[in-house]
């Protein structure tokens, strides 16, 4: 074992344990199968039991830690990798109700359209006989007024179902990220007052649910900017219901979104308000002051309210942390435990890991301990580093500011990754933002707040005046934050990283730990802006082909054609019509990051069917566009008018098109095929679907004919003007409306390719659509069994690829 590991392993017992849980929680989870690793874990056993004898004392730290890593991966293993039992299979593919007894894990979830909760199934209901079965549920209920509390246990009806992902490179693995909750199937109630309650919650959280009840009712009752409200509502209580989504997007642009998370300091705050008031009271003994038990006895008592706010927030890693740290803190210094912080870090971190392996793969956690680390170890460099005593005050000033500024630039680069990978948007002005505004949250809004809701209890009056003032302090803080989220270099959208960027990320690390040694942390600095620099000097290769990429939306419809010449130009956005689901923002966005498009040349709305736009609203925010294309028949549409706003908002360059335009790009043609300027009857009587875009794209000998959600009819007015095209997008989903026998064999393609959602309620495409195209030879390509289609052509041959020919795994 190297003399660093063994002597920091000595120093601190709990670094090999945690490192150890960690290793075998992220081997389990993204690791190979459990038989490929099974051997080399053995020899890894033996192997470390080899080196026992280089302990000297502290061979129990090593089995402890064998025991660790064997521990989080099996406990990650078996839980990844849970077998559905039978009944619920059944139910699943039945999809009828299902009488069942669950116990709630958590507050319910309230969304703008839906609520949603966690929840243990006990088991269910035969004719009146129960059967046992437990089993992770997670349950959907259609309306938003939904107040489940941890442990209750209710009798309901619900219809079962498996959790799908959307079948992209890039997207986001729900079935995964549900199975690390302890979720296997999803279960949705028509209605709360099917929720029939069979036994109470635990009298802990029934008194925790009432005050939450009335800080909530309190908020809603003072305060009537939405703005404010939804950031106190989450500030305080740790709700995002309200919290409007514009606003969530600008604390985000802005690097501000962890002000908002319950942590250490709501506790710390809690623990000295309670504190100092009983040490005064209990300093008027003489006897307790002596002995000291005046100083004893309130941090004991001071335990029981952070405990009873831990209940009343809800208890998600974040929340575990920062009351487990304060917990530990009061009892280090009631027993007068002199240790330094890595230890109790390291002890808060493996308790946490040990009573669920699975925090270790939820963001919150992750993001909460390696921003508390990155605080503590970085400005401690330049702590050191000092080499004088400061005696001005504004010489003092200044280096504490640095130390802030440092800090929270240290806070975003130790992020940097995890930000990259999650939100594919890092915060450029996220240091001048927290230096602004962090002591204004931590100093002013948040303890006003705590005393605003306490007030309410006492004095409504006092109450009443103090989130009035907080409402006005928050919108002005607001305000400035879109200012400077307005500036054009606020934010850098971004793909996950290269192995050679991991490389450059991992010495600029190194060498800002390394800045009291400023010649080693100059030589790592330099040599990560030159690995970050090199992929810039290396020209990129623009491949000479035309390529269309039609993303797995679900029911929706989203491409990119990206030109010869480089040029990218997205076509429709996706959306759920019914859902609060941004398919733009969760789908369409990661994907163009991760493919490297960082602007688009043109924008095309094909019609204005939310499952077609409502993804561009998002994309419109956060890419730059130079051209927005659409039918000139919608320019004066109501469900457009909000886009083609917001396009002219952002600088973005209208055009509308209609039939008979055409023009080059480079070696690429382009030619609208429908909308006429006048339709050939009154155009009220023309549906939305009949006016789409209909844009064929030509590059040499090859045609994509693009036909949006045309119908029968449609199809009917552009026959005599179309042309053979090689490769077809099936107009509508594949619906029995479009595709007709005629406009196939006219436009005589040998590949179609079309966008439909997995088990859509539409049951799309239409069997007779798939059989009229086998009928014609047609090579069929849909996003429902073959996830995200690429089809490309060097002008003269076609090529095509899918994201799978098979059911995707959910691992």
């Amino acid at each position: 074992m190297p003399p660093v590991i063994r002597q920091y392993s000595q120093r601190y017992p709990l670094l090999l344990p945690s490192i150890a849980s960690s290793s075998g929680i992220l081997l389990s989870a993204f690791g190979p199968p459990a038989s490929e690793l099974l051997y080399p874990l053995l020899l890894l056993i033996v192997l470390c039991f080899f080196n026992i004898p280089q302990f000297k004392g502290k061979r129990g730290v090593l089995l402890i830690s064998l025991i660790s890593l064997l521990y989080g991966w099996g406990f990650v293993e078996k839980g990844l990798h849970q077998n559905l039992p039978t009944e619920i299979q059944e139910w699943t593919q039945q999809k009828s109700r299902i009488q069942i007894l669950i116990q709630a894990k958590e507050y319910c979830q309230v969304g703008s359209k839906s609520s949603r909760f966690s929840a243990k199934l006990l088991g269910w209901y035969e004719e009146d006989k129960f059967r046992p079965l437990h089993l992770g549920i997670q349950i959907t209920i259609p309306e938003t007024e939904c107040s489940v509390l941890p442990g209750e246990v209710y009798r309901t009806y619900a219809r079962f179902r498996l959790p799908q992902r959307f079948q992209n490179p890039h997207s986001f693995d729900y079935p995964f990220y549900l199975k690390t909750r302890g979720v296997m199937v999803l279960a949705r109630v028509d209605a709360v007052a099917w929720l029939s309650l069979a036994r109470e919650a635990p009298i802990f959280y029934r008194m925790t649910a009432g005050v939450r009840r009335e800080i909530l009712a309190s908020l809603k009752s003072y305060i009537s900017l939405p703005e404010s409200r939804g950031v106190l509502q989450e500030l305080l209580v740790g709700v995002t219901a309200e919290m409007p989504q514009k606003t969530a997007e600008l604390f985000r642009k802005t690097g501000l979104t962890h002000v908002l998370v319950i942590s250490g300091l709501h506790f710390s705050l809690l623990l000295l308000l309670f504190y100092f008031p009983l040490y005064f009271l209990f300093s008027l003994s003489t006897k307790l002051s002596n002995n000291g038990l005046a100083r004893i006895i309130p941090l004991g008592i001071a335990l029981f309210p952070l405990i009873f706010y831990a209940l009343m927030v809800g208890m998600t890693p974040s929340v575990l942390r920062s009351v487990g740290t304060s917990v530990f803190i009061v009892l280090a210094l009631i027993l007068r435990w002199k240790r330094k912080f890595v230890s109790l870090f390291l002890l808060v971190f493996f308790l946490l890991l040990l009573s669920n392996p699975f925090f270790l793969l939820d963001l919150s956690f992750q993001l909460s301990f390696l921003s508390v680390a990155a605080i503590y170890f970085f400005p401690r460099t330049l702590i050191h580093w000092k080499k004088t005593d400061l005696r001005q005050w504004w010489q003092r000033g200044i280096f504490w500011i640095g130390i802030s500024l440092y800090s929270t630039m240290a806070v975003n680069l130790v992020l940097f990754p995890l930000l990259a990978h999650t939100f594919h948007q890092v915060s450029l002005i996220a240091p001048i933002c927290n230096l602004l505004f962090v002591p204004i949250f931590t100093i002013l809004v948040l303890p006003l707040g705590l005393l605003g809701v306490g007030f309410i209890y006492f004095r409504p009056e006092w109450g009443e005046i103090i989130l009035s003032i907080l409402e006005k302090i928050i919108s002005f803080v607001i305000q400035v934050m879109e200012k400077l989220a307005a500036l054009p270099f606020a934010a850098w959208n971004v793909g996950s990283l290269s192995p050679i960027h991991w490389c450059a990320y991992l010495l600029l690390m190194i060498g800002l730990l390394l800045i009291p040694r400023w010649k080693k942390g100059l030589f790592c600095g330099s040599i990560s802006v030159l690995l970050f620099s090199l992929p810039l000097l290396i020209p990129e290769k623009v491949p000479n082909r035309l390529r269309l990429t039609m993303f797995d939306v679900g029911q929706g419809e989203s491409m990119l054609l990206s030109l010869p010449n480089g040029e990218e130009i997205l076509i429709d956005g996706g959306g759920f019509p019914y859902s609060d689901f941004d398919l733009g923002k969760n789908v369409v966005f990661p994907e163009l990051m991760e493919m490297r498009v960082r602007s688009l040349d043109a924008v095309v709305m094909t019609h204005p069917d939310a499952d077609h736009m409502k993804g561009l609203f998002y994309l419109m925010d956060q890419i730059p566009i130079k051209e927005f294309w659409f039918s000139d028949s919608f320019y004066l549409h109501s469900d457009f008018s909000s886009l083609k706003n917001q396009a002219i908002r952002q600088s973005v360059r209208l055009k509308p098109l209609m039939k008979g335009a055409e023009w080059k790009n480079g070696a690429v043609s382009f030619e609208v095929l429908w909308p006429p300027e006048e339709l050939p009857i009154n155009q009220a009587d023309w549906e939305d679907n009949d006016q789409s875009l209909v844009i064929r794209v030509c590059y040499q000998q090859i045609c994509f004919l693009l036909t949006g959600d045309v119908e029968a009819r449609g199809e009917m007015e552009i026959f005599p003007f179309l042309k053979s095209s090689q490769v077809l997008k099936v107009a509508h989903h594949g619906s029995a409306t479009s595709s007709t026998w005629d406009f196939l064999e006219k436009v005589n393609p040998q590949l179609a390719i079309l966008s439909a959602g997995r088990d859509n309620r539409y049951h799309l495409p239409h069997p007779d659509v798939i059989k009229r195209l086998e009928e014609r030879g047609i090579k069929i390509l849909r996003t429902d069994q073959n996830g995200m289609i690429e089809v490309s052509t060097d002008g003269k041959s076609i090529f095509y690829q899918t994201f799978i020919s098979a059911p995707i795994p959910t691992h």
